[in-house]
């Protein structure tokens, strides 16, 4: 049991060492890679505006119709 024991020590540092340090640096993206995130970050919030929006305009209606 403590042979088990110890082997599974030893892999899981082993894994461990080898899992951490190996990785390259992560470059910049160029350009037009940039210009496409920057493009789905715009569309994405004036969606999210758009929607927002719409919301407050739904609980603006139901609070004022639904006052008796």
């Amino acid at each position: 049991m403590k042979k088990i024991v110890t082997t599974f020590a030893i892999a899981s540092v082993a894994l461990v060492i080898t899992s951490c340090g190996s990785e390259t640096p992560k470059t910049d993206l160029n350009q037009e890679e940039q210009a496409v995130v920057d493009s789905t970050v715009y569309n994405d919030q004036a969606a999210m505006d758009s929607a927002e929006k719409a919301i407050h305009a739904m609980i603006g209606a139901d609070t004022t119709s639904g006052e008796e």
